[in-house]
């Protein structure tokens, strides 16, 4: 390797891009050895950001089947033949197209919903997202 054929200047920026993601990961370690992830449910240090292992089993997602329009739970699964759509929403239409819940609105998660709508914690974005996304897929 020369220095005309940029050789060493390649070398050079490997390491440097090594470096800086290295370092980017012992920074975060260094942040969290510092000021630990909380779990948004209580005042207790987790490994990452989310949910006590007790408030996540107290939790109920909905699974399929659920009605199309409005998301609510259907108390069977009517196979093949089933309406998509429960009685309510075909007797009286919603002015947009579908909707989905990711869990019950109920004790557990009432909270953690109304400390995001009303109180304004934005933290609960990421997590209210990942529900959603693994509610639609």
């Amino acid at each position: 390797m020369t220095l005309q054929d940029g050789g060493w200047r390649r070398a050079w920026e490997g390491a440097g891009r090594r470096l800086r993601t290295n370092s980017v990961g012992w920074g975060r370690a260094l942040a969290d050895l510092i000021l630990p992830p909380m779990a948004h449910d209580s005042r207790e240090a987790t490994a990452a950001a989310g949910l006590t292992p007790d408030a996540w089993s107290r939790i109920r997602f909905l699974e399929a089947p659920v009605c199309d329009g409005c998301g609510a739970a259907f108390d069977y699964d009517g196979g093949a033949f089933a309406e998509s759509r429960c009685a309510a929403c075909i007797a009286q239409p919603y002015a947009f197209e579908r909707a989905r819940a990711a869990c019950l609105y109920d004790e557990a998660s009432r909270g953690l919903i109304l400390r995001y709508k009303h109180g304004d914690q934005q933290q609960f974005a990421p997590l209210f997202a990942r529900w959603i996304g693994r509610a639609s897929a």
